[in-house]
């Protein structure tokens, strides 16, 4: 295809380059939930880790149209599932302040769900 628009991400080389990062990113949050889901456990780096996954993957499908390389909504939902169900059976463990597991909570959810409505978007602009 060359180049179709003279944006950024509206050429190969630069489509394809963060393509892969997205997919890299991606790939982690699949190895993670689906190998040893046991590093979610709320005590250990890799947990903060995740999050911060996902909240790479949400600055960068936010910007243009790179929302439509992130896997399905439906995938996204089970990892927010599987992350939320693990968060909250650990993090009583790390004697967290009652204010910080509120906090943390809505800051958790809200970045799923801001991944989701994203990943939900690609869902709807390829029915087009």
């Amino acid at each position: 295809m060359g180049t179709w628009g003279s944006g950024i991400y509206e050429n190969d080389s630069t489509r394809d380059y963060i393509d892969g990062i997205i997919d890299n990113i991606s790939n982690a949050v699949r190895d993670i939930v689906k190998w040893d889901y046991t590093l979610l456990h709320a005590g250990m780096p890799q947990s903060d880790l995740f999050m911060c996954y996902i909240d790479l993957l949400n600055a960068i499908c936010s910007r243009h149209d790179l929302h439509t390389s992130l896997p399905d909504a439906e995938v996204v939902r089970k990892w927010k599932a599987k992350y939320m169900e693990v968060w909250e059976f650990t993090v009583g463990e790390c004697d967290p302040a009652e204010d910080y597991r509120r906090e943390r909570a809505v800051l958790l959810n809200e970045s799923f769900d801001n991944l989701i409505a994203l990943a939900s978007k690609k869902n709807k602009s390829t029915k087009l």
